[in-house]
């Protein structure tokens, strides 16, 4: 049986990669690749695609109608950004999704997975976070996607919307932001001997894009006890100092990693360190992480470089 699959902000980094996931699978994929005017990622020739804005309740119902499942990936990505469009982020992340959530019902879409984020959790109070661990925004971003989760549990609890919410960590791979942390490594790296970051001793969970990928795709398709959350990442923490120097040894360079606290987050929002606990992910959807971080970032520099 061929699933048709709705989805929503598939012209961004993440979401081409999750249309190029299910293509492989032989799924029909009705794609939203943005607002009108957005710079979308290319995706395969057969993916029907539409540019609306996620809050335009017609465009977004007729994106959605005939699907069986919808993943949701609109709305901004940067948590930097976020501080200086906070209503904005709110609109779109909270606002969006609640628009999307509605087509669902309008349209009897049985299936609605959320790609949230691990920036939910705050700082947590464990070296690995659980599901279970309370929430805490640091961020408007954040509290944007605690706020797109929550509306994605009243559609489900009302509606019976089957619901996946799914926490990706430190997503990266080919495509990854001009604005990142890795992008501004490479950049340096390539250009100079030495690489200097804002702060050297954030840790993060590491988990390649195809990864996330999968997951969404299994979360889509799989039996699920709704609603569902899940942590996706690796499992290993990598403090920004070992990123650099990390990818430094893959692309055969030497050179000193050197800390120059220039471009820190606003105020009290870093998070120091932030790593998955992923067992859920692993029991309930027999998911697991494929590329290790060597690997991934040998990816992410070949296509690159």
């Amino acid at each position: 049986m061929q699933h048709t699959i709705a989805v929503t902000g598939a012209g961004g980094f993440i979401g081409s990669r999750v249309v190029a996931a299910l293509a492989a699978r032989g799924a029909r994929v009705k794609a939203h690749l943005g607002p009108p005017g957005y710079d979308a990622r290319p995706l395969p020739p057969q993916v029907v695609t539409a540019f609306a804005d996620v809050n335009d309740a017609g465009a977004m119902r007729s994106i959605i109608a005939g699907s069986d499942a919808v993943i949701h990936l609109a709305g901004p990505p940067s948590v930097r950004a976020s501080f200086a469009a906070a209503a904005d982020y709110a609109a779109q992340h909270v606002g969006g999704t609640a628009v999307c959530l509605q087509a669902c019902v309008d349209e009897k879409v049985r299936r609605f997975v959320l790609i949230s984020s691990a920036d939910v959790y705050g700082r947590p109070q464990t070296d690995r976070v659980a599901e279970d661990h309370p929430l805490s925004a640091r961020s408007p971003y954040a509290a944007a996607k605690i706020g797109a989760e929550q509306m994605a549990g009243a559609f489900a609890q009302a509606h019976g919307i089957e619901v996946a919410i799914l926490r990706p960590f430190s997503i990266y791979g080919p495509g990854v932001s001009r604005y990142s942390l890795l992008w501004t490594i490479l950049e340096q790296a390539r250009l100079r001997a030495e690489i200097t970051l804002a702060d050297l001793k954030p840790v993060r969970d590491y988990c390649y894009v195809d990864d996330l990928a999968d997951a969404a795709v299994r979360a889509a398709l799989a039996p699920i006890e709704s609603p569902l959350i899940l942590n996706i990442g690796s499992g290993v923490g990598t403090s920004v100092v070992d990123l650099a120097k990390l990818t430094l040894r893959v692309m055969g360079r030497t050179g000193d990693v050197l800390e120059h606290a220039n471009d820190k987050r606003v105020g009290e929002s870093e998070i120091y360190r932030l790593v998955a606990d992923p067992s859920r992910a692993q029991s309930l959807l027999n998911w697991h992480t494929e590329t290790d971080l060597a690997a991934g970032l040998r990816k992410t520099i070949d296509a690159l470089l």
